[in-house]
């Protein structure tokens, strides 16, 4: 229930980003030719980090490593307050891509663990349940968010306080409020990630230590 859980809430927050990045990157200056790059290279980076992911969490557990993930999406969604620029965006894709890598790697690994052989097929069908309703919240979410209208306020006493949110001001839309909203459901995801290991669901052999056990590094 938990991993069902965090993986809902990892890609909320994930998908919030899809429908209103294009928005921010056109207010920084980018050109509409560089909005789809830009947004699929959180894919690529992804993409050549699994294969590392895979090896950590199999060498120092799934729990150390889906914790590390989150903490770093967090971080991301922190820095976006203080891009100036299209490159900055860039460089934060690639961070956003890395930190997808680590969760759904140590997650999906965790699910499988943890699942029942004779209700794995169940235990998958809520977790992958939580990504198709993630994929229905997230870019509405998102959307809103940046047009709401009694977000102004909102926006304009943080960055009168905290100049360093100044980055995210984009006129009338209020990318403030969505990235420090995100942070703010990655810092919870890490809280339920932290509470302890995963226990597996009912008919399994396996103990709870056995799942977190790092594999011993080769003779």
């Amino acid at each position: 229930m938990r991993l069902t859980c965090l993986n809902f809430l990892f890609f909320s927050v994930y998908l919030l980003y899809f429908p209103t990045l294009p928005f921010f990157i056109e207010r920084l200056g980018g050109a509409k030719s560089e909005i789809g790059l830009l947004i699929g290279m959180s894919s690529l980076a992804s993409l050549v980090a699994r294969p590392f992911v895979g090896y950590a969490v199999d060498a120092y557990g799934r729990r150390p490593v889906m914790l590390t993930g989150l903490a770093v999406f967090v971080l991301n969604a922190l820095l976006y307050n203080v891009v100036q620029s299209v490159a900055s965006v860039a460089v934060l894709r690639l961070l956003t891509g890395a930190s997808m890598a680590i969760f759904v790697t140590s997650a999906s690994a965790s699910i499988a663990d943890v699942a029942a052989p004779s209700r794995r097929g169940e235990v998958m069908s809520y977790y992958g349940l939580a990504n198709s309703l993630a994929f229905a919240i997230g870019p509405a979410l998102g959307g809103f968010i940046i047009h709401a209208g009694w977000l102004t306020g909102f926006d304009d006493a943080l960055t009168s306080r905290m100049s360093w949110l100044s980055g995210a001001e984009t006129g009338d839309l209020h990318f403030t409020s969505l990235f420090l909203f995100s942070a703010a459901v990655g810092v919870l995801a890490l809280g339920i990630a932290a509470l302890g290991g995963f226990r597996p669901t009912s008919g399994h052999a396996s103990s709870a230590k056995e799942i977190h056990r790092p594999r011993p590094a080769a003779a």
